[in-house]
């Protein structure tokens, strides 16, 4: 009996697109749904969606849902940072000093934080100008 193994980039059938009940599940995967909640709320079997879970289509669309929804609680964020912000700043003149100390342990940690992406966002912007730039190398 011979096996014969397929490399896992390798071409296979052609994905046909997600159906609205796949899309659907994929949704409700990505908001942290169990499978047996989703399942019963599409009027499908758990078995269902374990297999869509084995195709590389229905996990991409399960992934691009996660990004999706993420980017929509950055945006939620966003709008209340300066508040958040505000409020910090208006609690360290407190008069409790443990609510003083809080505030601006938070203000600090933001502070740190703040710095270090725009550290790796120059990082990154450096290394993307060595990819660009052929025979460029630093010592």
């Amino acid at each position: 009996m011979t096996i014969r193994l397929i490399p896992q980039n390798a071409p296979t059938e052609p994905e046909k697109p997600l159906s609205l009940k796949q899309q659907s599940a994929a949704l409700l995967l990505a908001k942290g749904t169990t499978i047996a909640k989703a399942a019963k709320e599409l009027g499908i079997n758990e078995s269902s969606i374990d297999r869509w879970k084995k195709q590389p289509a229905f996990m991409a669309a399960v992934r691009h849902a996660e990004d999706d929804l993420y980017n929509e609680q950055l945006r939620a964020l966003r709008k209340v940072a300066g508040a958040a912000i505000a409020c910090l700043i208006r609690n360290m003149g407190e008069a409790k000093p443990y609510v003083q100390v809080s505030a601006a342990s938070k203000l600090l940690d933001l502070g740190l934080q703040v710095q270090k992406v725009a550290e790796l966002e120059s990082r990154i912007a450096e290394l993307e100008e060595l990819v660009k730039t052929p025979g460029r190398h630093t010592a």
